[in-house]
């Protein structure tokens, strides 16, 4: 790859009262931006070479990138002048998983977020899996009954089996 190293989020949020709250989630709010024009520049030297070619955490920002940027563009790109535009990156803050990206989020609220996801894709799975166990054993069932049936059809006709080959 291009051996390009990127951050990944930014820093960590630590909260002791509203104002300070306020200052942290703006300074959190500008890393991850900071953090996302990093990988958008990484993303445009990277976009034409092969993803094949690429790290794993290249192709990821190759990937994800355009749509990690389209998605905040509306917060980076804030029309609102400086106290109304800092109101609106305060309210999406209280949405960080809907609103931001994972550029924005501090190294907790992806800890967070990544246990969330995966419990419930674990239920999802569960649930799945308890769902089939019933449907597979039947197919496996029907599955063997039909390969004697086709072995049967496929040999030449004379191999075919006598009748006491099949009870077999």
């Amino acid at each position: 790859g291009a051996g390009a190293v990127v951050p990944v989020n930014s820093t960590a949020v630590v909260k002791t009262g509203p104002m300070a709250d306020m200052k942290q989630t703006l300074k959190a709010f500008f890393a991850g931006s900071k953090v996302l024009f990093g990988q958008l520049k990484t993303y445009r030297k990277l976009r034409k070479v092969p993803l094949e070619e690429l790290s794993w955490r290249e192709a990821k920002i190759v990937v994800e990138t355009p749509r990690h940027f389209l998605r905040m563009l509306p917060l980076v790109l804030n029309p609102l002048p400086p106290p109304f535009g800092f109101i609106l990156i305060i309210v999406s803050s209280v949405l960080p998983k809907q609103l931001w990206t994972p550029q924005f989020w501090s190294d907790e609220q992806a800890e967070k977020f990544t246990i969330a996801d995966t419990r419930k894709a674990y239920r999802r799975f569960l649930k799945v899996a308890r769902n089939a166990k019933g449907s597979v054993a039947e197919a496996l069932s029907l599955s063997v009954d039909a390969m004697v049936v086709i072995k049967a059809m496929a040999a030449p006709a004379n191999e075919a089996p006598t009748n006491s080959e099949m009870k077999e």
